[in-house]
C-alpha cells in the first residue's frame, strides 16, 4: 500500500507541474494521455483548454490507480479480483466529468451554439428513458421487423413453447439437397444475421444456393425458470434439425451455431444416442463460439455434462441476470452526452 501511495503522490506532482506549465502557455505531455479509442475526450476542447485538461487529467489519474490498486490488492482470489475490477470500472465511467453537463465542456458547447435546445431534447431522452425503464442506445421505433429490418422473405414453420423455425425462401433455381440450419443464441435475436440485404448472412446463403433454417428463440419470462439445458437441446435444437430433414427429404443437415448456439449445438455434437439431432448434422460450425465448440469431446457428449450448466441458467434466470427484453450499455458508451 505504501508503494501505491508513492505512485500516487508522484503522479499528483507530475500533474501539478503539468498545470503550472499549461496556465504559462508551456507545452507539456499529458501525464496520464487518454486511450487514443476512448471518444470520451477525443474532442480537442478536452486538450486545448488548461481548466478543462486539468478536469480530464486528474481523472484519469485517479482512475488509473484506482484500477492499479484494485489489481496489486494483495490476498484476494482470481475471481473477486476479477468481480472488483468490473466493479471498479462501471463505477469510474459513471463518474466521468463527461458524464455530467457542468463538467463536460462538448456539452455545454453544444448547448450555447443551439440555443439550450440540445438540453432540452436531451431532457426529452431522459424521460423516454424513465418511461421505457431502461437507457436506450436507439430509437426503438426506427427498426421494424419485416421492413427495415430482417426483411429476407421466409415463414414460420414450427412454432413451440421455445422456439420458432424460420425456412427462408430460395433465391436460386435450384438448391442445395442439405439444409443449414442456423442456431442462434437465444440472448439475441435471430435478424442478427439479417439485418438488411447488404447486411445478411442469411441472404448471402440463399444465394449460393442452399435452402436455410433459423431459429428464433423466445424471450424467457417467469414461467421459464424450471426450463433445463436439455429442454433447449431437444425441444429447440433436435426439434430444429428434425424438422428441416422432414421437409427437404435430406438424411442430414448442415448446422451451424451462432455464439452459445455453437456451444449448445457442440454440447450435444456428436450425440450419446442415435436420439440425439446432431447425429444427423453432417458440418456443425461454430461461429464466435469457444474453439472447442466444433470438438468431438466425449466429456461434452453426455446428457449429464450439461446439468451443471443447466443450474448455472436457472440461477441466474432466478435472479434475473438473463434476459433478452433489457440490454445494459456500458456507462462509458451510454452516458456520453445527449446535448
Amino acid at each position: 500500500m505504501g508503494e501505491r501511495l508513492a505512485l500516487l503522490y508522484g503522479d499528483l506532482w507530475r500533474l501539478q507541474r503539468h498545470a503550472w506549465h499549461q496556465a504559462l502557455g508551456l507545452p507539456s505531455p499529458d501525464p496520464v494521455p487518454a486511450n487514443p479509442a476512448d471518444e470520451r475526450f477525443a474532442d480537442p476542447l478536452w486538450s486545448a483548454s488548461p481548466y478543462w485538461d486539468l478536469v480530464k487529467e486528474w481523472y484519469l489519474t485517479l482512475s488509473r490507480h484506482t484500477k492499479d490498486t484494485l489489481r496489486d490488492t494483495p490476498g484476494l482470489a482470481d475471481r473477486d479480483r476479477r468481480r472488483a475490477l468490473f466493479w471498479g470500472k462501471v463505477w469510474l465511467d459513471a463518474l466521468a466529468p463527461t458524464n455530467f453537463l457542468w463538467t463536460n465542456p462538448v456539452a455545454l458547447r453544444k448547448a450555447m451554439e443551439t440555443g439550450g435546445e440540445s438540453l432540452i431534447r436531451g431532457f426529452e431522452n431522459f424521460l423516454a428513458d424513465l418511461a421505457a425503464g431502461s437507457v436506450r442506445m436507439t430509437d426503438p421505433s426506427a427498426f421494424r421487423v419485416g421492413e427495415n429490418l430482417a426483411t429476407t422473405p421466409g415463414s414460420v414453420v414450427l412454432r413451440n413453447p421455445l422456439l420458432e423455425v424460420i425456412h427462408y425462401a430460395p433465391t436460386q433455381p435450384r438448391v442445395h439437397a442439405e439444409p443449414v440450419v442456423i442456431v442462434t443464441p437465444w440472448i439475441n435475436k435471430f435478424y442478427v444475421l439479417d439485418l438488411t440485404p447488404k447486411k445478411s448472412l442469411v441472404r448471402f446463403l440463399l444465394d449460393q444456393g442452399l435452402d436455410v433454417y433459423i431459429t428464433s428463440w423466445k424471450n424467457p419470462g417467469a414461467s421459464e425458470r424450471g426450463l433445463r439445458m436439455d429442454d433447449y437441446l431437444h425441444d429447440g435444437i433436435h426439434a430444429a434439425v428434425e424438422l428441416a430433414r422432414r421437409m427437404s427429404g435430406a438424411a442430414r443437415v448442415h448446422a451451424v451455431g451462432y455464439c452459445i448456439g455453437g456451444t449448445a449445438l457442440a454440447s450435444i455434437w456428436p450425440g450419446p444416442t442415435g436420439a440425439s439431432a446432431t447425429r444427423h448434422s453432417r458440418s456443425p460450425t461454430g461461429r464466435c463460439s469457444p474453439p472447442w465448440s466444433i470438438s468431438r469431446s466425449p466429456a461434452i457428449s453426455k446428457p449429464s455434462s450439461t446439468r451443471p450448466a443447466s443450474r448455472r441458467s436457472a440461477r441466474r434466470w432466478r435472479v434475473g441476470a438473463i434476459s433478452t427484453a433489457r440490454k445494459w450499455p456500458r456507462p462509458s458508451a451510454c452516458c456520453a452526452p445527449t446535448a
